[in-house]
């Protein structure tokens, strides 16, 4: 499984401690899915940021 992952610290976290089940696969991916997204986030320009937000609460 750990072939078919973009390079990076999900696939060096499955690497190094392989998870025990499923379940604690998918935890540990949602961790990174969040990093990722906040990560993002921050990069965005302020603008970006603006019409996200606005997107996100249209949305609603």
């Amino acid at each position: 499984m750990q072939q078919n992952l973009r390079r990076g610290r999900f696939r060096e976290s499955i690497a190094g401690k392989p998870p025990a089940t499923l379940d604690e696969l998918l935890v540990r991916a949602e961790k990174y899915i969040r990093i990722e997204e906040t990560s993002d986030v921050r990069a965005m320009t302020p603008s970006k940021r603006r019409a996200r937000r606005k997107a996100a609460l249209s949305a609603l």
